[in-house]
């Protein structure tokens, strides 16, 4: 519905604020994603993710190399064993 905003014109601005408020009336003042907000912000998660998962193995990495019980690196990362011997 917000999307009307921008194929929407008023000559009176009197009509202008009335359609707003009405538009946010029926929107409940939310604003809804365009496809490339969409995009951007999935990427935007994705790459949270990824980063998540990458520090888990850069954790395991460095705790393997100080010689840390295998166990302790599965606790401590959440990676399975295979995870840690592959590293």
């Amino acid at each position: 519905m917000n999307f009307l905003r921008h194929y929407t014109v008023f000559k009176n601005e009197s009509n202008k604020f009335a359609f707003e408020q009405k538009l946010n009336h029926i929107t409940n003042n939310q604003t809804t994603m365009g496809m490339e907000e969409l995009i951007i912000y999935r990427a935007e998660q994705r790459g949270k993710i990824d980063g998540k998962a990458e520090e888990k193995y850069e954790t395991a990495r460095a705790m393997k190399e100080y010689n840390y019980p295998i166990a302790d690196i599965i606790k401590i990362t959440k990676l399975t064993a295979q995870e840690i011997e592959k590293l």
